[in-house]
């Protein structure tokens, strides 16, 4: 992650944040995920290590016993003897055979200490980040240990999906300076900057509808200024929200507008109305730039756990006109 602060890099670094939540040692819930992965990871290693070593072990063993009986035999026979000489042959093989099992259970038994105490130490570091895991957000309900974690990172980026790519993920401290609304930031939440203001971040889920109806704002209060008697807004030829009316006025011009400076077609209406023009008027509020935070990215991330809203609140173009009549 960078050293420069947030809202001190460019907007293209930082346009959507995600906020994390922290462990008590200061560790984000990724980097909590890759130890659990890892140890587990290991965990898995070392079993398949003990199955490997355990059957050469058994191997051996077998061998061993293999090669005392030949010779047991080949004893028996060049003595010719069943008698006493069988019975010291056989005593040999047994010998050599209890020397060779119990080789094989001393050292079987050495590596299963081993492997007990390195699995206990993995396991150990696993369960210590997953207990650190469980108020993060956007876990995974299970997460694979033994043999299945070999691909569990791997599983772990798939599910949750190249949506994360846009983000950049930070801690609730990250967002010290800037401007939010009451009650944030939040673990588990998305923010995209707001396009005209570089220091405040609007939560995703209401970020397309909070900005239109503040781009709504600023025309009525223009409309206000220019001494419109009434106006509406249509969604083709369908009215949208209720009429409004304001008592006569001179016109006047509005105050300096961050949204009316990106506007051509405000400002040319702003022009012909101190200009003296009256009558009836149509003036487009469109929203058609998803600045930074389309659709799909919002669904990919919803789908990861994140929380941008539900999708009737996802970006869709919008090219409204609001109709009205100005004054004398």
């Amino acid at each position: 992650m960078s050293d420069v602060p947030l809202l001190e890099r460019p907007w293209a670094e930082r346009r959507l944040i995600g906020v994390v939540a922290e462990a008590s040692d200061g560790r984000s819930w990724r980097e909590l995920a890759e130890t659990v992965t890892q140890a587990a990871s290991a965990t898995a290693d070392l079993v398949g290590s003990a199955a490997k070593a355990t059957a050469g072990l058994t191997r051996k063993a077998a061998v061993t016993s293999t090669q005392t009986a030949t010779a047991a035999g080949v004893l028996a026979s060049q003595t010719g003897a069943s008698g006493a000489a069988a019975v010291t042959a056989g005593k040999a093989a047994a010998g050599a055979a209890a020397g060779a099992a119990a080789s094989t259970t001393t050292a079987a038994a050495g590596l299963a200490a081993s492997v007990t105490g390195a699995a206990s130490a993995a396991a150990a570091a696993t369960g210590a980040a997953l207990g650190a895991l469980v108020t993060a957000p956007a876990v995974p309900a299970v997460l694979a240990t033994g043999a299945v974690a070999a691909a569990g990172h791997q599983a772990w980026k798939w599910w949750r999906g190249s949506a994360e790519d846009a983000l950049i993920q930070v801690p609730a401290a990250a967002l010290a300076g800037a401007t939010l609304p009451p009650g944030h930031p939040r673990p588990g939440c998305v923010y995209a900057v707001h396009p005209l203001e570089p220091a405040r971040y609007v939560p995703a889920r209401d970020y397309h509808r909070l900005l239109l109806a503040e781009k709504a704002a600023a025309l009525d209060a223009l409309l206000t200024a220019l001494g419109a008697r009434s106006w509406q807004v249509f969604d083709g030829d369908t009215a949208q929200g209720p009429l409004q009316q304001r008592p006569p006025r001179e016109p006047a011009a509005p105050a300096p507008s961050d949204w009316l400076a990106h506007e051509p077609a405000w400002q040319a209406l702003v022009a012909q109305r101190l200009a003296g023009q009256g009558g009836t008027f149509a003036v487009a509020l469109s929203w058609t730039d998803d600045h930074g935070l389309p659709a799909e990215l919002s669904t990919g991330l919803r789908k990861a756990g994140w929380d941008t809203g539900p999708a009737d609140q996802d970006y869709r173009p919008r090219a409204l006109t609001v109709r009205g009549t100005f004054g004398g």
